[in-house]
C-alpha cells in the first residue's frame, strides 16, 4: 500500500465516507497503489463500496483502554494499534478527526498529510459554523428559524465548556497540537481551507475537489421543465444543520401560485418528524417524504424531478449538488460555503440566502418561467462544469501537486 488513506470508521453511510471510498477507487484507477487504513466497517452496509479496495482494519477499541482515563489517552492508544497497519506506505492522508490528530502523534517514516473536508465541529464549534455563529451571536433564542435557535443554546453551553479546564480544552488542544505535526493540510473546497486556517493556521492553497459521480443517464432523458407543476427534489441528512425547513417554506410560499408542483424529500434523520409537521401546516398535500432509497429507486425519484433544492449552512462542500448536476437537474444552494463554489456563485445555478424563504420562492419561480431551450443550455453548462472540475482525474492530479508541494513525489 503506497498510499493510505486514513479515515475513522465506516458505518452509517455519510458523505465523508462516500468520499475516501471514491478517492481510493480513483487513485487505484489511475495506477496508484492506494488502500485504507480504517476502524470498524459495517460490511454489510460498504461491501459493495469498497470491493477491490485493499483494507485494513484497527481495532477502536481494547481492553488496554481501561486504564486511560481521558479521551486523549485512549485517543494515543487508537493511533498506536492504527500506526502498524501504516508501515510501508509512502503517503498517509488522515480524512476526518480524530485521524489528523492521531496520525499527528504517531512516528512514521510516511509523508502526513491531512485532507480536510472540516475540522472537527464539537471541537471548533464557532469556527467551524461562522455563518449559523453569527446569525446565533445577532439573534440568539429570538430567531425566527428552530435551526438558529438551536444552535445559539448548543453555542452557549459549548463556549462555558470551552473556557473551562476539563476534557473539551485538552481534546482541543491535542487536535491543535498534532495537526501542526503533519506536512501538511489541505482542504476540499474554499470554505473549508479558510475554516483550517482560521484554526490551525495553515492550509495549502491548492483545493483538492471531491471526484463527482457522474451517471449522466438521467441528464440525457431530461428535457426542458415539466409544465404541469415543478417537481423539486430534497436529498440529505434530515438533521437541523441541513436547514430543509427553509427549503419547505419557499416551497409552500412558490406552490400557493403553481398548481402541480410538488416537493420530494428523500432522507432518514433525527430532524424528521418535526419536518413532517412543518410540511403539513405548511404545504398539505404538497410534500412527500420518501425516507431512505436504495440506488434504483433514487434515480425513479430523480427522473421525475426538474430542480434539486438545499441550504445547508457552513457545508464545506457538498457531494450531492455534484451529482444533481451531472444528472441534469437545475440546482439551488445556499450563497455561502461548498455548494456556492460548486454553482460557481450561481453561475451554474441558483444561489439564495440560506434562511430567506421568500429567495426561494422566488428562484423555483424563475426555473418554472425558463423557456424549455434556456433551461437545457443551464443544465448543459452546469454538466460541463462538473465534468471539468470535478472529475476524477482533476482530483487526482490535484492531489498529486499537494504531495509534491508538501516534499514528496507525485504520480
Amino acid at each position: 500500500m503506497e498510499l493510505a488513506i486514513f479515515h475513522p470508521m465506516f458505518g452509517a453511510v455519510g458523505g465523508a465516507e462516500v468520499l475516501a471510498a471514491a478517492e481510493a477507487r480513483a487513485l487505484r484507477e489511475a495506477g496508484v497503489d492506494a488502500g485504507i487504513v480504517t476502524g470498524p466497517v459495517d460490511a454489510a452496509r460498504w461491501r459493495e463500496a469498497l470491493d477491490g479496495i485493499p483494507l485494513r482494519q484497527f481495532r477502536q477499541r481494547a481492553l488496554g483502554d481501561a486504564v486511560a482515563w481521558t479521551t486523549v489517552a485512549r485517543l494515543r492508544l487508537r493511533a498506536r494499534r492504527a500506526r502498524r497497519l501504516l508501515d510501508g506506505a509512502r503517503v498517509v492522508i488522515a480524512h476526518n478527526h480524530p485521524c489528523n490528530a492521531m496520525l499527528g502523534a504517531m512516528r512514521l517514516g510516511a509523508l502526513r498529510l491531512w485532507q480536510v473536508n472540516e475540522p472537527a465541529r464539537a471541537l471548533h464549534l464557532a469556527a467551524t459554523s461562522p455563518v449559523l455563529a453569527a446569525r446565533a451571536r445577532a439573534l440568539g433564542v429570538r430567531a425566527p428559524d428552530h435551526l438558529t435557535r438551536t444552535f445559539a443554546q448548543r453555542l452557549a453551553r459549548w463556549e462555558v465548556r470551552a473556557a473551562r479546564a476539563g476534557d473539551l480544552g485538552a481534546r482541543r488542544q491535542f487536535d491543535v497540537r498534532m495537526t501542526a505535526r503533519l506536512d501538511g493540510l489541505y482542504a476540499i473546497s474554499a470554505y473549508a481551507r479558510d475554516m483550517a486556517r482560521r484554526i490551525y493556521g495553515r492550509c495549502s492553497e491548492t483545493i483538492v475537489y471531491p471526484p463527482a459521480v457522474l451517471r449522466e443517464e438521467g441528464a440525457a432523458r431530461r428535457r426542458g421543465i415539466r409544465r404541469d407543476g415543478l417537481q423539486v427534489l430534497v436529498q440529505t441528512r434530515l438533521e437541523a444543520v441541513k436547514n430543509v425547513e427553509t427549503v419547505l417554506a419557499g416551497f409552500a410560499a412558490f406552490a400557493r401560485s403553481h398548481a402541480g408542483s410538488h416537493l420530494h424529500v428523500v432522507g432518514e434523520g433525527g430532524d424528521a418528524e418535526r419536518l413532517r409537521e412543518v410540511a403539513g401546516e405548511l404545504a398539505p398535500g404538497r410534500v412527500t417524504f420518501h425516507g431512505f432509497l436504495d440506488d434504483d429507486r433514487l434515480e425513479t425519484v430523480r427522473d421525475a424531478c426538474d430542480v434539486f433544492a438545499l441550504l445547508p449552512v457552513d457545508e464545506p462542500f457538498g457531494m450531492v449538488f455534484t451529482e444533481a448536476m451531472a444528472q441534469g437537474l437545475l440546482c439551488i444552494g445556499p450563497d455561502h460555503g461548498g455548494p456556492q463554489e460548486i454553482l460557481e456563485g450561481g453561475a451554474v445555478g441558483w444561489t439564495v440566502d440560506a434562511f430567506s424563504a421568500e429567495q426561494v420562492a422566488a428562484a423555483l419561480a424563475e426555473v418554472a418561467a425558463l423557456p424549455d431551450g434556456a433551461a437545457d443550455a443551464r443544465r448543459r453548462a452546469a454538466r460541463a462544469s462538473v465534468r471539468g472540475r470535478f472529475s476524477a482525474a482533476a482530483m487526482v492530479g490535484a492531489l498529486s501537486a499537494v504531495v509534491r508541494e508538501a516534499g514528496g513525489h507525485g504520480w
